[in-house]
């Protein structure tokens, strides 16, 4: 069994201690992404924690994968930190949140030109008095 096998395995059964199994995941994640990805991919452990493992990774190639995970009420939640793992990794920061799937999976620009500007064109509204 491959060590990150192995450790996807210890994450499934520690959950709330682990930090360092994390830690050593993501260490291995970086070294070596395509072969983690085939390992991750291959985990038949749990779905819950392959797919918190490609968000650790973070591969625009996962993103069909994890959005098709958002239709399952159990996984919803890691799906979409998942998301948010991928989304970081593609370079994206918190102002890219308008950003979507199309229909080949490949993230698109947002829909509205200021969707991605990470605060809201100043209204009325939002004006101090």
């Amino acid at each position: 069994m491959d060590r990150l096998e192995r450790l996807l395995y210890t994450m499934r059964d520690v959950r709330d201690c682990a930090d360092p199994v994390v830690d050593e995941i993501d260490e291995l994640v970086a070294a070596d992404p395509a072969h983690s990805r085939a390992v991750i991919l291959a985990y038949t452990g749990d779905e819950v924690t392959r797919l918190w493992a490609l968000g650790r990774l973070g591969d625009p190639l996962d993103l069909p994968t994890v959005a098709a995970a958002l239709t399952d009420p159990a996984l919803r939640h890691v799906a979409m930190e998942s998301l948010g793992g991928i989304h970081a990794a593609a370079g994206f920061d918190g102002g890219g949140a308008g950003h979507r799937l199309d229909g080949t999976g490949l993230l698109t620009p947002p829909l509205h030109p200021l969707s991605d500007v990470g605060q809201c064109p100043e209204t009325s509204l939002s004006r101090s008095a």
